[in-house]
């Protein structure tokens, strides 16, 4: 099994050579004198790799068998049929996985937006207790927003980016090791019937000055018809 930048590739007991390049989906071959062979057409399915994804760093001629390895997070393997190029299986470690999705990051203050959370234990009895915590941006304080079903309430006195982040913590800021389950990401508040938010940054986000020293700050203006500006 060995591995060059951008392709990777084996030889079989009688010196056949398998080489397969990033993205590819068949496995060029070489007879032990340099000739080219048929190509192995790989039957990969959903597998299949994407025009921008670096795939393959391992592959292995075992017996009738073509492993394939891909830098993934849970997967381990691929095993093909080695004559056929059919998939005969696909090796993953045991893994959880914690999805948060909705519809769009701007919402309306004072309103409810559709909000799934969706978590696969990988076969434990695993049940956390999800909480939505938000704050403004770079701002300390957490507050919680109210979860009902896949239903979450955005509180009416919101508006501007907030910082979310969906975990089973029972306090917005843990002490000791904080939890293992954790989705973060930011949304932008509307107030109904607005055409946008201002958000006023400073360097580093910082929050706290001293009595009589200079604030630097940028403005961001956020519309409904106009991408982002600064002033």
């Amino acid at each position: 099994m060995w591995y060059l930048h951008g392709a990777a590739f084996d030889a079989d007991d009688a010196g056949t050579l398998y080489l397969l390049e990033n993205r590819a989906t068949a496995v060029k071959r070489y007879s032990v004198d340099g000739k080219a062979l048929p190509e192995l057409k790989l039957n990969m399915g959903a597998n299949r790799p994407a025009d921008a994804e670096i795939w393959f760093n391992a592959l292995r001629v075992s017996g009738n068998d073509l492993i394939v390895r891909r830098s993934h997070p849970t997967e381990l393997f691929q095993r093909y049929d080695l004559a056929t190029g059919e998939l005969r299986q696909v090796v993953t470690i045991e893994h959880e996985r914690f999805t948060v999705t909705f519809p769009n990051a701007v919402w309306t203050a004072g309103e409810t937006v559709p909000f799934s959370i969706r978590f696969d234990a990988g076969g434990q009895v695993v049940k956390p207790r999800w909480r939505v915590w938000v704050r403004p941006y770079e701002v300390v304080n957490y507050r919680e927003f109210e979860l009902e079903g896949d239903m979450l309430y955005v509180p009416d006195d919101c508006a501007g980016v907030y910082r979310l982040k969906v975990t089973p913590e029972t306090h917005p800021w843990e002490r000791g090791e904080p939890s293992e389950y954790l989705v973060q990401t930011f949304v932008e508040i509307r107030r109904k019937d607005s055409q946008g938010t201002v958000t006023v940054l400073t360097p580093g986000s910082r929050v706290y000055y001293a009595r009589g020293e200079r604030i630097p700050f940028t403005v961001v203006l956020r519309s409904a018809n106009k991408d982002l500006t600064r002033a």
